[in-house]
């Protein structure tokens, strides 16, 4: 589902400053970002289009185009009976909200540089197979920060080297403790902790005013953040898939994935149940068997690890469901097939186990 569609662009300061005039201008901004053409800049998606995938009437979409209008956001290039409508979304330099407070080189700075650039794809906007399009679920509750802090997560999104998104940015948090030593391997379990945990993303800093622009307390603050959290979780925007990483930190990297009943693909899936298996074989019948009762009642996993892996943890990687087709996604397409050679080799691992042949190391 995700993976069909095409993509588009998105002007990240220029949507900013979209979400700052309104939730339906914000709405109707990606629209016209999601019917430019080449040049990421001329759209002929107009009112029409926003009527059809959103709940939104003809005469509030016209209104929200033109409120973009008069922020200096858009401009419309020429319309007329019989004419297709043609709008052009204006750099983030030329717009005076952007640059409010900017001082004359930082300006040019902005010019000169490359647009910072969203990638999005097109089914958030128009869905897939009859489905209400997401930018619709997220429009609903009426709230400009969630839609702000949606289009956030994507810019933030690290498929290809981190799964999803970054964990220090924002995971599903894992308590470890390691079991025993065989041959090359540790075998750590790692049991949840029913809890997420949000780092440095930037985007909490949305939630420190209310609807009106007026400041709120910390407490409220955070509270409205993990409400948005929860909604754009609820709408099925995000899944959770588990890895084993080398680090819980920035500079951590994957070593393989371990998804547990739900989440990731077939082959994510493949390499997290072979390893589960392995490490039940390593441990022995007696306590393997404690081992499988203590993840039964406790919702935890055992897995082997590399015993120069000394700083391992399992993170519950939240990954974004629809995603733009880009050179990043095909990058993580291809480690897929990495993961099935993983997977073969845990089977050989957990075979070796229960034949007594010596465990080392040739996974990974």
């Amino acid at each position: 589902m995700s993976e069909t569609g095409k993509f588009f662009q998105l002007d990240r300061n220029a949507f900013h400053a979209a979400c700052n005039v309104g939730l339906n201008a914000a709405v109707a901004y990606i629209f016209l970002a999601c019917g430019t053409d080449e040049s990421c800049r001329t759209s002929t998606w107009s009112t029409h289009s926003i009527e059809k995938y959103t709940g939104l009437g003809r005469g509030q979409a016209k209104r929200a185009i033109e409120q973009l209008i008069d922020a200096g956001l858009v401009t419309q290039l020429y319309a007329g009976r019989g004419i297709t409508g043609r709008y052009e979304l204006v750099p983030a330099y030329a717009v005076a909200m952007v640059i409010q407070g900017m001082k004359a080189d930082e300006v040019e700075r902005l010019a000169a540089s490359e647009p910072d650039w969203i990638w999005l794809p097109n089914t958030l906007v128009t869905g897939a197979q009859n489905e209400v399009p997401p930018i619709e679920r997220i429009r609903r509750s009426q709230d400009v920060r969630i839609l702000k802090l949606l289009v956030e997560l994507y810019h933030v999104h690290e498929l290809a080297d981190r799964g999803g998104l970054p964990w220090h940015i924002m995971c599903h948090l894992y308590e470890r403790r390691k079991v025993t030593e065989r041959g090359t391997w540790n075998i750590w379990e790692f049991t949840s902790k029913n809890a997420d945990q949000v780092g440095s993303l930037q985007a909490r800093n949305w939630f420190k005013t209310d609807l009106e622009g007026n400041a709120i307390g910390a407490d409220a603050a955070l509270k409205a953040f993990w409400n948005a959290w929860h909604i754009i979780k609820a709408a099925g925007l995000v899944e959770r898939v588990d890895h084993l990483v080398d680090a819980d930190s920035e500079d951590g990297a994957i070593i393989y994935p371990c998804p547990y009943y739900m989440g990731g693909t077939d082959a994510e899936q493949q390499v997290g149940q072979a390893a589960r298996d392995a490490a039940i074989n390593m441990l022995g019948e007696t306590m393997g068997f404690v081992a499988d009762a203590r993840g039964a009642e406790n919702e935890s996993a055992h897995l082997p690890v590399d015993r120069a892996y000394t700083e391992v943890q399992m993170v519950g990687v939240y990954r974004l469901i629809y995603r733009p087709r880009t050179n990043m996604t095909a990058a993580w397409h291809a480690r897929q097939f990495e993961y099935e050679k993983m997977a073969e080799g845990f089977r050989a691992l957990a075979a070796n186990a229960l034949e007594g042949i010596p465990l080392q190391n040739r996974i990974a």
